[in-house]
């Protein structure tokens, strides 16, 4: 593969830098010149800038992992020390030395490919992710040219003095007055994918959902669109990735299905949520938004530049003044839309799903009890346990738990959470560790089956599924549901019950119950339940909303609406004033506030025999 330099006024290529010096000097050259620039200063210098791409060491980079040196056109007068560079793919004005910083960023990477071929684009792309790693097999494609070609333009020394401190807009403004550079730039410049040829084309594979909230503005070859959605300003190179993009995605279910996504910050992780993204965006498109049209605003040449395409606000107010009409569009919020590809594999899943039982001495994972308890008298695992410390079967019963509640088709969740604690010297019993709910216990069904484990479990793996500013009573089996499919996509296709094995001197001397926990304004507070047993419980008072919390709404109340409410209107007084206010909006008042405040902790306190009997707040 090689390299051409292209002479943008003569159409003539070159492969070696002395030849194509030898044309600049050319009387056909000169000829040319003087035709498209009569009234320009004949110029017989030789000189020529530096041309990055055909320095050697870059040149083979660049050979290799450059796209699109055809889009792009180096500017300079022999008169002239330096020149510039035209990405017309990504429509910006590059000086030489940034050039090479711009041709290999994902910015220029992701321009190319949407003015060749969306298709190729990752849809619902986030601003975060690798573009380069995931277009990188689509991309090398593009290499098999036999040669590149570097368009270079000769311009008289008065206007590229002219043209040095310009935008790309400006630039090609300036130079397209001229109508030989006119037809010179459209002869070499191939037709960008505009929204209408990729929204009308038969192999199209992405949605385009929301063309009904863009606007086109057009002035003869110049456009520039609105996202009345997204209430943003999009240059025309810029638009299609736009509309592909999660940000205009995200906002566009948030407004026309409300409830179908959670909340931005739950979508992080691209590979995990892109399936979901683009089964639900090929639902919308099939039921409404596959024809959607953009609006059009046709504007003279005086208005084109009255527009402020900086500011959305002006730029909007500016359009609907000339139009004399509304742009934005008018609708109506829709139902929940339901990932069914989803909650297909998540029922097959659920079927297919087998309890595993994991080594924590040997990291093996075994496919039932009766497996591990023959690894147990492995010289590996007897050896491991020497090593580590210097076998009795045990009953796990969190085991019996999980197996059951696959046969009920409802799995336990948080598993990989919680550590199974015994000890094989002795006959001893078992208890358990669950690092999600920070507790020990002795009975595994009762704590896995409790709304606090669901909480808690919910908010170790993604605090963002959990119902914010929730009003009356949560829903546990919603809770599970969530907490399940959470599971899922961090395991895949097994649950891992995890086991530590130790010696008996060790086991007997260990506390279970020794795992505390608190927070700022709930007080956790030990109840005598049982005269006779003597049971210790642990009840919750909230000193922020002055009352006691049941057993059920301890962990949940932090994040209910009567908590939150509180707290703004006693350290943030007036946020709440403007009246009925959103889950949504709760959330964004309760990020502020918690921006403002110090992390804090629960309390605790031991309360004596005598003060058992008084429960009320």
């Amino acid at each position: 593969m090689m390299l051409c330099l292209c002479c943008q006024v003569c159409g003539a290529s070159y492969e070696k830098m002395f030849a194509f010096r030898n044309h600049m000097d050319s009387f056909e050259h000169q000829q040319k010149m003087k035709n498209i620039f009569p009234e320009a200063s004949p110029s017989r210098s030789r000189f020529i800038p530096n041309i990055v791409f055909v320095e050697p060491k870059f040149r083979h980079e660049i050979l290799k992992n450059t796209k699109g040196p055809d889009l792009i056109t180096f500017c300079f007068s022999s008169a002239r020390l330096e020149g510039f560079y035209l990405c017309h793919i990504c429509e910006q004005r590059c000086p030489s030395d940034s050039i090479l910083d711009h041709i290999f960023s994902q910015d220029h990477w992701s321009n190319y490919i949407c003015y060749t071929n969306p298709n190729e684009l990752s849809f619902s792309w986030i601003p975060n992710m690798n573009t380069r790693g995931i277009l990188g097999e689509n991309l090398k494609k593009g290499n098999d040219k036999s040669f590149l070609s570097l368009q270079v333009l000769n311009l008289p020394l008065n206007l590229v003095e002219k043209l040095h401190i310009k935008t790309y807009s400006e630039v090609m403004f300036t130079l397209c007055e001229n109508e030989h550079l006119l037809k010179l730039f459209e002869a070499i410049q191939p037709k960008r994918t505009t929204i209408e040829t990729y929204q009308n084309d038969s192999s199209r594979m992405h949605p385009l959902l929301g063309l009904q909230h863009v606007v086109e503005c057009v002035c003869a070859e110049q456009r520039h669109y609105l996202c009345t959605l997204c209430r943003r300003t999009v240059a025309t190179h810029m638009i299609i990735r736009h509309l592909l993009s999660f940000d205009h995605i995200y906002c566009y279910f948030k407004v026309w299905h409300p409830s179908t996504l959670m909340s931005r910050e739950s979508y992080t992780d691209h590979d995990s949520f892109a399936p979901l993204i683009a089964d639900l965006a090929r639902q919308e498109e099939i039921h409404g938004t596959k024809n959607a049209l953009m609006k059009r605003v046709s504007l003279k040449p005086n208005e084109y530049k009255a527009v402020d395409f900086t500011c959305f606000a002006a730029a909007l107010g500016k359009l609907e003044s000339i139009t004399n009409s509304s742009l934005t569009v008018d609708f109506e919020p829709g139902n929940k839309l339901e990932h069914r590809a989803a909650v297909a594999q998540l029922r097959s899943a659920e079927l297919e799903f087998r309890c595993r039982v994991h080594c924590q001495h040997c990291s093996d994972t075994f496919d039932s009890m009766a497996t591990y308890f023959r690894h147990l008298s492995t010289w590996k695992h007897e050896n491991m346990l020497w090593e580590i410390f210097d076998g009795v079967e045990v009953y796990v019963g969190l085991d019996e738990y999980a197996s059951e509640s696959l046969r009920r088709n409802q799995p336990a969740v948080g598993t990989g959470l919680v550590v199974t604690c015994i000890s094989t010297e002795a006959e001893a019993g078992t208890f358990y560790l669950c690092f999600a709910c920070r507790e020990s216990f002795l009975h595994s069904v009762p704590h896995m089956d409790s709304r606090n484990h669901l909480i808690n479990t919910l908010m170790y793996q993604n605090p963002w599924r959990l119902p914010f500013g929730w009003e009356q009573d949560l829903d546990d089996d919603a809770l599970r549901s969530m907490a399940w499919e959470e599971d899922l996509e961090r395991r895949q296709e097994q649950i891992v019950l995890k086991l530590f094995d130790m010696p008996f001197s060790i086991f007997w001397s260990l506390d279970w119950c020794d795992y505390k926990q608190g927070r700022q304004f709930i007080v956790n507070h030990d109840l005598i339940m049982n005269r006779v047993q003597q049971v210790l419980s642990v009840g919750s008072l909230c000193l922020l909303c002055e009352r006691r919390l049941s057993d059920p709404e301890a962990k949940a109340h932090v994040f209910s609406r009567e908590h939150v409410s509180t707290f703004l209107e006693r350290f943030h007084p007036g946020s709440l004033d403007s009246g009925s206010v959103g889950a949504e909006v709760l959330l964004d008042l309760a990020k502020q506030a918690a921006s403002l405040h110090t992390p804090s902790q629960e309390q605790g306190t031991f309360l004596k025999a005598h003060y058992q009997f008084r429960t009320t707040y």
